[in-house]
């Protein structure tokens, strides 16, 4: 492989590499594309690593019969989901997905499934599958999205109701800012549980730990009033 490949092929990983960040983390395209454009402009012979050729270096990996490598496939994935180096393609785009969440990819699993969730190909059913395939290895934000997919049914099926409020659980216990938020407001609140104002406080403390800043009002609230933890002005202030 010649030096001008081998350094095109780290960029693609690390390109790859912000993508499945971004994933984890759910941020917006807009930050994820701010990322990328950062990483190429900041390469020392940034005018040869063009979005276009950094694309067409993808489709030749995807395209070789004996790549069976998924980083790849969701690579070209968000390539062609995002424009990237090509014309946006949503078909092509859950096309490369699917093969990478036909070979056990976390991240494929996971674009797949938000797919058959709100995109192209809607079905209730299979984006569920896969936020599950996802969620079982552990992946924190798919955990989330199944449980708020699941909330869509809660009124009517217990079944579900159990099943959001374990996989929400999961994603708080992993650290996911946004299944805390909601796990405190669904015990704040008494949603498809009991009131519980002692496990709405310890879960808006674990996002107050977090720094994310997303429960301050809610937690000097909850130590000013004593619910769910005794009267503390100071912790308030």
């Amino acid at each position: 492989m010649s030096k001008n490949k081998v350094k095109k092929t780290i960029i693609s990983e690390e390109i790859l590499k912000i993508f499945i960040d971004s994933c984890i983390h759910d941020e917006p395209q807009n930050r994820i594309t701010d990322r990328i454009a950062t990483l190429i402009s900041s390469s020392e012979e940034k005018l040869r690593y063009t979005p276009n050729k950094l694309f067409q270096l993808v489709v030749q990996k995807c395209n070789d019969d004996n790549n069976r490598n998924s980083k790849y496939f969701v690579l070209l994935g968000f390539f062609n989901a995002y424009g990237f180096g090509t014309l946006r393609n949503e078909a092509e785009a859950f096309k490369w997905y699917l093969k990478a969440a036909e070979q056990g990819d976390i991240i494929g699993q996971l674009r797949v499934a938000i797919y058959f969730e709100s995109g192209i190909r809607k079905d209730i059913t299979k984006s569920r599958y896969w936020f599950e395939k996802a969620a079982n290895s552990g992946l924190a934000i798919a955990q989330y999205r199944l449980a708020r997919s699941l909330q869509i049914s809660t009124e009517t099926d217990n079944d579900d109701v159990s099943n959001s409020i374990f996989w929400l659980e999961k994603s708080a216990k992993a650290g996911f800012d946004k299944g805390i938020h909601v796990l405190a407001w669904i015990y704040e609140r008494g949603k498809g549980v009991p009131k519980d104002f002692k496990k709405a406080f310890h879960w808006y403390k674990k996002l107050e730990d977090s720094k994310s800043g997303k429960a301050t009002r809610s937690l000097v609230l909850y130590c000013l009033n004593g619910f769910g933890t005794v009267t503390d002005k100071h912790e308030a202030i």
